[in-house]
């Protein structure tokens, strides 16, 4: 046997023998690279682990008969992309007609489904599980099977903003950030779907109306020289290097979280400010307002939607296009919600609960 199997063998069954009841061990199949994507599988199988069932989380190059036959089915979460994405449709199908075994296809999307017929085999044999609303119509749509939808969980215990004061003023502090600032937070990759470009022209608008209000920006390389001429500012260019357990801190040194994206298939950083207490301003689009309440949210007006396709992606991505100087006006409105409703942290987290990953991802146990 090869190192790896060795290791994942003795790991699986250590795991055996401290559970109560006879374990199900399933094939994890996911993205390690995706921050967002990981995070949520992450989460998955920590919450089946209660029900006795243990994930294997097997890249798709170390998938061979073994795996196949030792396994009891296998859970996949990636995006819905017939190009990038294709050997994990290819796979599932291989569990379920080649070795009569179960899956739960997990998946989201931002946009539509480009060229949908070109795998007719997909549309026909699989079944899908979206993570919103906004997936699953995107992918009827499309003609492809959806069996219902599971939202992304929170952990709760995690994102609790009742936590972290200290370690927030001292992040704060080594931002150069002051008490008297008014910190707006917004956390992507450098995708043009994310938006930027429009994030920048928002700061600008808005060190013209109160210098006071500072952007903190968790992105890449790519994306940190769009703000560059921007003196309200502070680019972090480790997304996706940034430890789960420091995220709570970013949101907790924050007044409120901006999302700034034009597209989404769910919008996980929407749901973890909510959870840390801190209203959110965002485009208002679904499936954005799908996890937000008016109360809880400032949405901004939609003018119009783009579309663009490129990098080889089966996606057309759909772009919700707002208006920079409304964004902006939105952000004023919400520090002065903040600033005159101490109950508002309260009603964000309430909100957040109905997303507790402990009772949603209970929805996955069924699949095994």
């Amino acid at each position: 046997m090869r190192g790896k199997e060795v290791e994942r063998e003795a790991w699986v069954y250590y795991r055996m023998i401290y559970m109560e009841s006879s374990p199900k061990l399933i094939a994890v199949h996911t993205s390690m690279k995706a921050v967002s994507v990981y995070k949520v599988t992450r989460n998955i199988c920590d919450v089946v682990l209660e029900d006795g069932i243990i994930c294997d989380i097997v890249p798709l190059t170390e998938l061979d008969h073994h795996i196949y036959t030792s396994h009891n089915g296998s859970l996949i979460f990636i995006p819905f992309d017939l190009s990038f994405c294709l050997n994990y449709f290819y796979h599932a199908w291989k569990w379920i007609y080649e070795h009569r075994k179960r899956v739960a296809f997990y998946t989201t999307i931002e946009g539509d489904v480009m060229n949908p017929s070109m795998y007719e085999w997909i549309r026909r044999d699989l079944r899908f599980i979206a993570n919103s609303k906004y997936t699953e119509t995107k992918l009827r749509t499309a003609g492809f099977n959806v069996n219902e939808v599971i939202y992304h969980g929170i952990d709760l215990d995690l994102y609790d903003y009742r936590k972290y004061d200290e370690d927030a003023k001292m992040f704060r502090e080594k931002l150069g950030l002051s008490k008297n600032d008014f910190v707006v937070l917004y956390i992507a990759s450098s995708h043009p779907r994310k938006c930027h470009d429009l994030a920048r022209q928002t700061a600008l608008i808005l060190e013209k109306i109160d210098p006071s209000i500072k952007l903190v920006v968790l992105t890449d390389e790519n994306a940190s020289a769009l703000y560059r001429d921007s003196k309200n500012v502070v680019v972090l260019t480790d997304f996706g290097g940034f430890e789960e357990s420091n995220m709570p801190v970013l949101y907790k040194s924050a007044d409120i979280y901006a999302h700034f994206s034009c597209s989404e298939g769910f919008g996980l950083p929407v749901l973890e400010a909510l959870s840390m207490g801190k209203m959110v301003v965002h485009p208002n689009y679904i499936p954005l307002n799908e996890i937000t309440t008016p109360d809880t949210s400032v949405r901004v007006k939609v003018i119009k939607r783009r579309y663009i396709e490129g990098g080889g992606s089966a996606i057309v991505y759909e772009l919700n296009i707002y208006d920079p100087s409304k964004f902006a006006e939105a952000i004023v409105e919400a520090r002065k919600i903040v600033e005159s409703e101490p109950s508002l942290p309260d009603r964000c987290r309430e909100r957040a609960s109905y997303f507790d990953m402990r009772k949603i991802y209970k929805s996955f146990v069924k699949y095994f």
